[in-house]
């Protein structure tokens, strides 16, 4: 039996339109559960947010890759910040000398709270590791990489 491109498209929009109502069923039931229990905390708010948008990137067709790079120049900018804050008094001082934005400087601030440097070098390894998969050199599935990453940026980490 052949297949030929014309025919596959009716599939193609098929799977999309399931996999878009999933989405939606799937951020419904987070909601929900949220509002009747209330036992949600705002890390865990931020975390289901973050793989929402993470999930909706990848319902658009965004490559992995251009996700990565935006997560890895937050990921280096805030190790730099983290190296010099270790040498230097003021962090004032280092976050000016980075050129961070001012409407930047307060979550960068609470991330080196949470962060240690050991975990910020761990999530870079981790999102290079994502590079390689996403570009094909190393295997495993580059968006199971991605929310994990997302998942342990925003606190929470992921059983293997």
């Amino acid at each position: 039996m052949k297949f030929s491109a014309q025919a596959s498209e009716p599939l193609v929009v098929f799977l999309l339109l399931i996999a878009a109502g999933l989405l939606a069923f799937y951020s419904y039931v987070y909601r929900r559960e949220a509002r009747q229990h209330h036992q949600i905390t705002r890390r865990q708010l931020v975390m289901l947010w973050s793989l929402r948008i993470l999930a909706g990137l990848r319902a658009e067709g965004r490559e992995p890759p251009l996700i990565l790079w935006a997560l890895l120049t937050d990921l280096r900018g805030l190790s730099r910040v983290a190296n010099r804050a270790e040498r230097e008094r003021s962090l004032d001082a280092v976050l000016r000398a980075e050129n961070i934005w001012t409407s930047r400087q307060a979550p960068l601030r609470a991330e080196l709270r949470r962060l240690s440097r050991a975990d910020i070098d761990s999530l870079l390894v981790a999102a290079a590791a994502a590079d390689r998969m996403a570009k094909g050199s190393l295997g495993g599935d580059a968006w199971v990489a991605l929310e994990a990453i997302v998942a342990r940026i925003a606190g929470l980490r992921l059983a293997a």
